[in-house]
């Protein structure tokens, strides 16, 4: 039940900060140290797929992220499927997400810490 209201809000986060369509299958959580997310689908602003990730899962220090560090300690995708565009003049369909991040031009005094120790990529094409 807790699971199922943080995916509706993690998805509707995503999906108002990017302007774009976003689901996800299901999200489980185990306390203090790691995600799994099934079945994340992000659009672009064409309306076509920019990613869709069959399973996901990391692990993170949770006490750390308390104190302003986000340490993952490993990150696995299966399934990723990438459609990134880059158009003549260097733009590209991921843009939008990038920018959506993107830090305010403002100075912010808080320094986040973020690290990832280990990737790994399984069954995915781009």
């Amino acid at each position: 039940m807790m699971q199922g209201y943080i995916s509706k809000v993690v998805v509707s986060e995503l999906a108002n900060k990017l302007h774009s369509k976003v689901t996800v299958g299901k999200i489980e959580y185990e306390l203090f140290n790691s995600i799994s997310i099934e079945k994340l689908y992000v659009e672009d602003l064409q309306k076509d797929t920019l990613v869709y990730v069959n399973q996901a899962n990391a692990h993170f220090n949770f006490w750390e992220f308390l104190h302003g560090k986000i340490l993952i300690s490993s990150i696995e995708f299966d399934k990723l499927y990438g459609n990134v565009i880059i158009d003549k003049a260097g733009r590209s369909n991921l843009d939008f997400v990038i920018n959506a991040f993107k830090k305010p031009a403002n100075k912010d005094t808080t320094q986040v810490e973020y690290r990832i120790n280990h990737f790994k990529l399984s069954n995915s094409s781009f």
